[in-house]
């Protein structure tokens, strides 16, 4: 009797894991759609303004080098992250963000030329406190723009 109630735990253990898995891969994903109908959403917003958008985030997965979206006019290049985040964006957030387009702004130099780069980083959310300071005393020439889509 007890080696029943054994393989009965061990079996009940199992299907627990097994559930758990399938329910963080399906969290997984739901992250990752939500994230991208957000820079679609986004995108449109460029597009509506009359900026060509390339889908940056999407079209290279995590190859991206930290921009999602890439709007360009005849004079203007903006570089553009997308976060469609439940909680206040971090001051670390910024500060990669900023690193990453510098960086991309200098490995594309030729493909920018001569047009004004601009750093946009769109949220659903709002800055937390250092976040706010750091961009409202650093010179990083970042736009942060909050849009509840």
């Amino acid at each position: 009797m007890i080696i029943y109630i054994v393989i009965f735990l061990v079996i009940l253990t199992l299907i627990i894991i097994f559930f758990k898995k399938i329910k963080n891969k399906q969290a997984k994903i739901n992250k990752i759609e939500k994230g991208t109908n957000y820079e679609k959403q986004i995108a449109k917003i460029y597009e509506n303004k009359g900026y060509k958008v390339f889908y940056n985030g999407i079209a290279k997965g995590k190859n991206d080098e930290g921009i999602d979206l890439i709007a360009w006019a005849d004079d203007e290049v903006i570089l553009i992250q997308c976060k469609n985040h439940e909680t206040h964006i971090k001051q670390s957030t910024l500060k990669i963000f900023y690193a990453d387009a510098t960086m991309y702004e200098l490995k594309n130099k030729a493909k920018i030329k001569n047009r004004k780069v601009t750093k946009n980083f769109v949220s659903n959310s709002n800055l937390n406190y250092n976040a706010k300071f750091w961009l409202e005393n650093n010179p990083t020439q970042i736009n942060f723009i909050e849009i509840k889509i």
